[in-house]
């Protein structure tokens, strides 16, 4: 159902009292960059959310417009804004799904209404700037070697800043920049342009974009060295220039994301006992995120994580899946979730160890592709915990 507010020009979606997660979450996609309000809920605080593909973009504009109004947590995944004012206090979460949580008092929630539409503003203009490119410059007498020496030390000086070679008469022209961060940057490449990428190497550092386009035809390498060339035609250069902020802005997020899955390491004389003590620690001093256990050929392989909310976790795998789980227990501690589809059948298994406390560990056991889907979903689901 939407909304706008006559004053601010705002458009709000309502979410229905009724509304399962992912009914909203299909309405927050469908609607991009607007707000949602919450329906309010006795002893929870009031709640927009949104659902947004510049993640970073709005980071930078919270930022921006709010200044030192802001301290930053999580690597900047949590803002607080006027945090010493219980008033006008809010609290902003950025996921690595595209869903952004704003909380806080009514009166906090109607200041950021007005507000909402100076911080699309400010992230639109941000999307929309070409990026600032450098040209090579050469001293007269270098040499091919020298200039080498000098491109390199310049991208070096300057990572994730995009710098042109000089155009030469006959040639395709080619942009060129140094990151520390190349797979952040294929997987961002990819989840831009995802049905237009074609690749040309088996490991996926050179693609082509647009390969039927001359007008938008890109073709990247990415180097093991953390150089990055994309040569394009002439036509394609604005074009390319808009799109790298996208693409940075998408690598920013991708980095700054907290690591989906962490692997299990155990020192060499371990024994059994040992590892399991091991493991038991790990997880208990880290709740809610998801570990792998080294894979063993001929074995399913298997994720496990532990939280202090296995009641609403268990809840949250019902919702989100529906009639995809069958209950094998009876009494929802052991789920088969697509359970006649091989490639994305698991089973999850809630260990409830404290009764009273509501804590334990769940484990979600499949085959390697199916645990590889499970990944996205997972953040989905701890989405739906935090909310509720």
């Amino acid at each position: 159902m939407a909304a706008a507010d006559a004053q601010n020009g705002v458009r709000t979606f309502e979410f229905q009292q009724d509304m399962t997660y992912r009914q909203r979450d299909t309405m927050r996609r469908e609607n991009p960059d607007i707000l949602c309000r919450h329906p309010y809920t006795q002893g929870q605080p009031p709640l927009f959310t949104f659902f947004t593909e510049h993640t970073a973009a709005w980071r930078t504009a919270f930022n921006k417009h709010f200044g030192e109004d802001v301290t930053n947590i999580d690597n900047g995944m949590k803002l607080r804004i006027y945090e010493d004012d219980p008033q006008t206090r809010l609290t902003v979460s950025f996921y690595n799904t595209g869903t952004v949580e704003v909380l806080g008092s009514d009166e906090a929630l109607r200041n950021f209404e007005q507000t909402f539409n100076i911080l699309r503003e400010i992230t639109e203009a941000a999307r929309d700037t070409p990026a600032n490119v450098r040209t090579f410059e050469y001293q007269q007498d270098m040499n091919d070697r020298q200039r080498k020496m000098h491109r390199d030390k310049i991208r070096r000086e300057n990572p994730d800043i995009l710098c042109r070679h000089p155009y030469t008469q006959g040639q395709t022209p080619l942009f060129t920049f140094f990151t520390e961060h190349i797979v952040a940057w294929r997987r961002a490449i990819n989840e831009h342009f995802e049905d237009d990428v074609t690749y040309i190497d088996d490991n996926g550092m050179k693609l082509r974009i647009y390969e039927d386009d001359p007008q938008r035809h890109l073709t990247v390498t990415i180097h093991h060295t953390g150089t990055v060339k994309v040569n394009c035609s002439r036509a394609a250069v604005r074009n390319f220039q808009q799109t790298f902020n996208i693409l940075r802005e998408i690598t920013e997020a991708v980095r700054d994301a907290p690591a989906n899955v962490r692997t299990f390491e155990y020192q060499q004389d371990m024994n059994d006992r040992q590892r399991k003590m091991h493991r038991d620690t790990i997880l208990r001093e880290n709740p809610d995120i998801l570990y792998r256990h080294p894979y063993t050929q001929g074995q399913t392989s298997q994720f496990t994580f532990y939280t202090e909310h296995i009641v609403v976790w268990t809840a949250a795998f019902t919702e989100y899946f529906g009639d995809d789980v069958t209950d094998i227990d009876g009494n929802g501690m052991t789920l088969c979730i697509f359970e006649e589809d091989p490639q994305r059948h698991l089973t999850v298994t809630f260990d409830n160890t404290g009764i009273i406390d509501n804590t334990g560990t769940v484990e979600v056991q499949g085959k390697l592709k199916a645990l590889e889907n499970f990944e996205e979903t997972f953040n989905i689901l701890r989405e739906m915990v935090e909310i509720n």
